[in-house]
């Protein structure tokens, strides 16, 4: 996956890189999220990125993956 498509990804509120995600979702202490994750993904986000996003969690052993959406104002 080509890095230049990403933009800012948050994790907890803390800004992380795709290169990391992978370690940061399989090393939480958290029992819950270390099953499911909630993907809010704003408007201009390409669909592949939110894909690498859902195939990392899957593999860190997330098994619930839910969409937040924003409402427009």
């Amino acid at each position: 996956m080509n890095n230049n498509l990403f933009g800012t990804m948050l994790l907890d509120g803390k800004v992380v890189q795709f290169n990391e995600l992978f370690s940061l979702l399989l090393n939480t202490t958290s029992e819950e999220r270390k099953t499911s994750l909630t993907i809010q993904a704003g408007r201009d986000v390409f669909h592949e990125q939110v894909v690498q996003v859902m195939d990392t969690a899957k593999t860190a052993g997330m098994d619930n993956i839910r969409f937040a959406i924003v409402a427009r104002e």
